[in-house]
């Protein structure tokens, strides 16, 4: 008797299913968070029973600051690329610096309004900020406002305004994603846990984005805090995330013990674990319960619900993100059309010669219309 064949092996999403689920994953995440963002559990459950928040409260669902700033990452290091293919030269964390000023500006202002600010049109190039959907205060940080209102780090903020972020430099392969994500969170926050986070979480989404698991992606990013001054306690957040996913129940209670995630290194910790519980068996409901666990706590509740999406939808994919939590999403188009110009830059570019080994895929000259909406500055 024949030996029965091998079961296929399981599908992997492909990359840019991915990318896709990290940007949509984060954002829906964010806007699933932002109405219980500073209630207390006990709050939380009061209003919306046992269970706690399990489905969107605002209707549209609206993403907050951690999305705004996420997608304004992905402007930046568009402009980047784009620098570097017309000039051979760039630093991307000083042209994302720049796309953070573009931010701060919608935060200020209620709309684009070029004539009206005569003094700022050096800054208000492309397309981004001139998109109404893109404008609005929804409660931003008051660490990145202080330090993109005065030019300089605000050196002892380890708030998550930096690690919420990150995601678009890891999943566009620009450079070596720890370092950089971690000079990039220090334009705005300048405490090791806060400026390290960003980089161990960037770190993981890059191994996810090649087709690693949450394990090895953490063993990855413990090894990376190992060798960088200051990392005692980021590495000691995620080494308690992943031991209690490994015995404890997925429950409010158990996420309450990392903390609260207003700083930096307790909600990657409280995303991690979420992400962990969630993943333990596969199914299709992961998603929506690693978000929704991530979501019920009495803390930063928009930026870990935001987070885990960021990391179950780089994951799992796009396709693994229910529809009904994708097109109730106010804005979600901005979030299309950046999810499109960062494939066609560095997943599908079109031949052309080769860059530096650092920029990984991206091998496209931009055609003259990109530069328009990406000016490499």
């Amino acid at each position: 008797m024949s030996a029965e064949p091998p079961s296929d092996p399981v599908k992997q999403p492909s990359r840019t299913s991915r990318l896709y689920g990290c940007l949509y994953g984060g954002a829906v995440g964010d806007a699933l968070g932002a109405p219980v963002e500073f209630m207390s559990l006990a709050e939380i459950r009061a209003r919306f029973g046992p269970s706690g928040l399990t489905e969107y409260v605002e209707q549209p669902p609206a993403f907050t600051d951690d999305t705004q700033m996420t997608l304004w990452t992905a402007e930046g290091v568009l402009r980047a690329h784009n620098r570097w293919l017309e000039r051979g030269i760039v630093s991307v964390s000083a042209v994302v610096a720049n796309a953070y000023q573009r931010w701060y500006y919608t935060q200020t202002h209620d709309g684009f309004d070029l004539a009206a600010s005569p003094s700022d049109s050096s800054d208000l190039s492309g397309w981004l900020i001139r998109e109404p959907g893109i404008y609005g205060r929804r409660s931003p940080g008051s660490s990145c406002l202080k330090a993109l209102g005065q030019g300089s780090p605000v050196t002892d903020s380890r708030g998550c305004g930096g690690v919420m972020r990150i995601a678009p430099l890891a999943v566009a392969s620009v450079g070596e994603p720890f370092q950089l994500a971690c000079d990039v969170a220090a334009i705005t926050h300048g405490h090791p846990s806060g400026y390290l986070s960003a980089g161990a979480l960037a770190l993981i989404l890059a191994r996810l984005m090649d087709e690693g698991s949450l394990d090895a992606g953490i063993d990855d990013a413990l090894l990376a805090l190992q060798g960088a001054s200051g990392g005692e306690e980021v590495i000691s957040a995620i080494k308690r995330a992943r031991e209690l996913a490994s015995k404890a129940d997925a429950s409010a209670e158990a996420v309450e013990i990392l903390g609260r995630g207003w700083v930096a290194e307790e909600a990657l910790a409280i995303s991690l674990f979420c992400a962990l519980c969630a993943t333990r068996e596969e199914g299709p409901e992961c998603f929506r319960q690693g978000v929704v666990l991530a979501a019920n706590h009495g803390g930063d509740s928009d930026s870990t619900a935001a987070i885990t999406g960021t990391l179950l939808g780089t994951y799992l994919g796009m396709e693994a993100i229910p529809g009904e939590l994708i097109f109730p999403v106010q804005g979600r188009e901005l979030i299309e059309r950046i999810c499109e110009d960062l494939i066609r830059h560095f997943i599908a570019p079109p031949p052309a010669p080769k860059c530096p080994v650092w920029w990984g895929p991206m091998t496209s000259y931009p055609p003259p219309h990109d530069l328009d909406r990406y000016p490499g500055i």
